[in-house]
């Protein structure tokens, strides 16, 4: 196991800003939430167990034969620059997170892990503890027995951020096969009140015979391609739902196809929104993502923060579209860089608020089509 900070510097802001949108519609995509897959993405991970949240993974190997997995937290949060608390890099003003002279730092920590799962083996554990005693790929003692290892929790509580996983072989090379599934439950319990939602993870599938077993991923050529679009049908933020008059907001979580945790230097997307509401009336923005966003929809183009007001001026805002559900497109713009796409994937999680009660739902976004440049994951070299 390794930990690795990504360069705050290099990395830049991770969140989303407005602009302008184009868009080109594609058919049904490649990539599954119910097959299972060679890899699978786990694109929203929240811990906060001193308020009663945490996430519990769940990972099953769906083959006869054992299988080896090399998973890969991604820590996003960020630090205040001084005394180094945790902190929201995309708040107008990260008070009291931070102190007056002091700005917010985004930040992406990776940390990576290595185990065995025996046949139709599934397993569970809690991102904030871990799970120990777990078989390590590729080590075996007397009698083919593997050692013991352990699954790590994540480095940091709080903590906000995704989990990918990837299967390999004995020599933890990626392999072409395809026999993992993954479900994700986010928890929250105190004193008085307990919900729990949860999301199927993304499996991205192996192409049988294509795979060159070196540490570069090629999303499109050894795997399936990353969907061309996302479609989200949600409700606008604010919109009050009318079978119970609860008031209802979106989290929109983003991570990039491609990511490089070889070199650790973060790859940057522009990502296009096309919204339209229940007349057709169509509102478009954009903005850059690095590495990782959860935002409310109505913070994607406003400034972000519940004190500054201007969420109800957002084009993801009830008081603008004037229909209480709509729809919207995003896309990741492709460019002429070689080295990454910018396929994305997204899962959305509406918060319910009926008086001082909070309830949940999470869903994983809808795939449609499969993108015409490849996108890559780069694997840090197996001799750490």
């Amino acid at each position: 196991m390794r930990t690795v900070k990504w360069n705050p510097f290099l990395l830049g802001a991770c969140m989303l800003l407005g602009g302008v949108l184009l868009w080109a519609g594609a058919a049904r995509a490649d990539i599954s939430s119910t097959n299972p897959a060679a890899i699978v993405v786990f694109p929203k991970l929240v811990v906060d167990t001193s308020n009663g949240l945490d996430t519990v993974i769940q990972l099953t190997n769906t083959s006869g034969d054992p299988v080896n997995v090399r998973c890969f937290y991604v820590n996003a949060n960020g630090h205040c620059s001084t005394t180094g608390a945790i902190c929201d890099p995309g708040l107008v003003n990260p008070d009291p997170l931070c102190l007056p002279t002091e700005r917010c730092v985004p930040g992406w920590i990776e940390t990576d892990f290595t185990f065995r799962l025996t046949a139709k083996q599934p397993i569970g554990w809690t991102v904030s503890a871990g799970l120990p005693n777990l078989p390590l790929a590729g080590t075996s003692g007397p009698g083919g027995q593997f050692n013991s290892g352990s699954i790590p929790p994540v480095n940091e509580d709080p903590m906000i951020g995704e989990l990918k996983c990837v299967e390999v072989g004995d020599d933890e090379f990626p392999v072409d096969s395809n026999d993992l599934k993954g479900e994700a439950t986010i928890e929250y319990f105190d004193f008085s009140a307990a919900d729990i939602d949860g999301y199927n993870a993304i499996g991205i599938e192996a192409i049988h015979g294509a795979n060159n077993r070196d540490n570069t991923l090629v999303l499109g050529q050894e795997y399936n391609g990353c969907p061309n679009y996302l479609i989200l049908d949600h409700f606008f933020d604010g919109a009050e739902e009318p079978a119970l008059g609860d008031t209802v907001y979106t989290a929109l979580t983003l991570v990039p196809c491609s990511e490089d945790f070889n070199t650790q230097l973060p790859l940057r997307t522009t990502v296009q929104y096309l919204v339209y509401n229940e007349f057709e009336q169509r509102f478009s923005t954009s903005g850059p993502l690095t590495c990782f966003s959860e935002r409310y929809l109505s913070y994607i183009d406003t400034k972000v923060g519940n004190s500054n007001g201007n969420n109800a001026i957002s084009i993801f805002h009830v008081s603008v579209e004037g229909t209480l559900t709509g729809q919207t497109i995003i896309r990741g713009v492709a460019d002429s860089d070689t080295t990454h796409g910018h396929g994305l994937l997204a899962i959305a999680e509406e918060f319910h608020t009926h008086g001082s009660t909070i309830h949940t739902g999470a869903y994983v976004a809808v795939q449609r089509g499969t993108r015409s440049q490849n996108d890559f994951i780069y694997l840090p070299d197996t001799t750490h």
